[in-house]
């Protein structure tokens, strides 16, 4: 085996690694944060536009309730729409949206697939303005193995990753010379939190 064939295996063999430890920590519990984008979930899936209120003057504030507990809604509507796309994946699963292992593992999973995405993206990026194989390797696992990016997406449940993929996402863009998209990447960013 070649040298560079030999480094990409090993850095293929490091991600599955690592990926295998990220899939192991969507079960666990997440900070109190988790229960709160459940109940976003369970609201979301069913009527994303009404989550932040239902009008009046002066507007009311929507209350959700799921199950025994209630919340309001203090962040974006990005974030609403993809915690309601992950509810409505749920539903195939348990129509009753019960409380669980795996509704805890569906609410991370859309940051798990935000950072598949932006370790892509870094991986890319890295590869294509340096020209270098090893240092688009070392860039994705800068991300990918980082245990601070594994703590604060798949085992703390924070929503950081649907943000960082179009924030990042943006600056690739500028840097492409594409500033309508990063423009819209930006938005997307600042809408989701």
């Amino acid at each position: 085996m070649s040298g560079p064939t030999r480094s990409g295996s090993r850095v293929a063999l490091v991600c599955l690694l690592v990926a295998v430890v990220r899939v192991a920590a969507l079960p666990l519990p997440g900070t109190e944060d988790t229960g709160t984008w459940k109940i976003w979930m369970f609201a979301a899936s069913s009527a994303v536009t009404s989550v932040y209120g239902v009008g009046g003057d002066p507007p009311t504030r929507g209350v959700l309730q799921w199950q025994d507990l209630r919340t309001t809604v203090d962040y974006p509507p990005v974030a609403l729409y993809e915690l309601g796309a992950a509810g409505r994946a749920y539903r195939w699963v348990d129509p009753a949206f019960g409380d669980g292992v795996p509704l805890t593992i569906a609410t991370k999973l859309p940051g798990l697939a935000c950072g598949i995405g932006l370790t892509a993206l870094l991986w890319w990026a890295v590869r294509r303005h340096s020209g270098s194989m090893a240092a688009a390797h070392w860039a994705a696992l800068a991300y990918w193995a980082n245990p601070s990016t594994i703590l604060n997406g798949e085992v703390l449940g924070y929503l950081d990753p649907l943000m960082m993929l179009p924030a990042i996402g943006m600056l690739v863009l500028l840097h492409e010379g594409w500033p309508a998209l990063a423009g819209a990447a930006f938005a997307v960013a600042l809408l989701t939190k």
